[in-house]
């Protein structure tokens, strides 16, 4: 199928991050495509008419909406390995107490040893398998929300595809013109670039911490 006015092209998630993360990028997409500026609201459709026509401007788009995506999805990995160390380092502390406190227990109350002792051991065994079923709930990812683990493997895979498509897309910013294959091929591209956008979005927002902020707000 040709890319015609028959094609559809949604950039809604690409606008929404744009908003959210980067108001200044939308604000100069909007002073260098003033006709477009209904097309860069949250919110908005692109409606049927997509290209040809309007290539330049899909393609400014995404490429913003990547650099943006590339920078969000890279802090929030950060952010992810921080907090999945932070959980492994709790998770072994816990362990360590509990297992120390319940030999512990097990040895007093065998030695016949004084009841506020055996207390205080036991009391220390149910903090340590306390916090260590808090620190698995979080790397479990209960609540609705994916594993932090799992976030942070699937943020990893995201990277390298995000920096592989913009430098796809930049391919095309020195054309002139576009044949209907060209066409076909970048209206493809713009359509993974707002699948991957949205994605980077949800996957943030399972980032424990995490919000979407513009760069450098940290």
């Amino acid at each position: 199928m040709t890319l015609d006015a028959r094609r559809e092209l949604g950039i809604g998630e690409i606008v929404g991050l744009l908003n959210d993360v980067a108001p200044a990028r939308v604000a100069e997409l909007s002073r260098e495509f003033p006709e477009e500026q209904a097309s860069l609201r949250p919110g908005q459709m692109l409606g049927p008419t997509a290209l040809p026509g309007r290539w330049r401007f899909l393609l400014r788009v995404a490429l913003s909406g990547l650099d943006e995506a590339t920078s969000l999805a890279d802090r929030c990995f950060a952010l992810a390995h921080l907090r999945l160390r932070r959980a492994l380092q709790l998770e072994f502390i816990a362990t360590t107490v509990a297992l120390v406190a319940s030999a512990s227990t097990v040895v007093l109350v065998a030695a016949h040893a004084d009841a506020t002792k055996t207390v205080v051991s036991a009391i220390g065994a149910c903090i340590g398998n306390l916090l260590l079923a808090g620190v698995t709930m979080q790397r479990n990812g209960l609540g609705g929300k994916d594993s932090v683990s799992a976030v942070h493997a699937r943020l990893a895979a995201l990277l390298p595809e995000l920096t592989f498509l913009k430098g796809r897309l930049a391919s095309y910013r020195s054309e002139t013109e576009f044949d209907a294959r060209m066409e076909q091929e970048l209206g493809d591209l713009v359509a993974r670039a707002e699948q991957l956008c949205k994605e980077v979005r949800v996957r943030c927002a399972d980032v424990p911490g995490s919000v979407l902020l513009p760069a450098g707000s940290r």
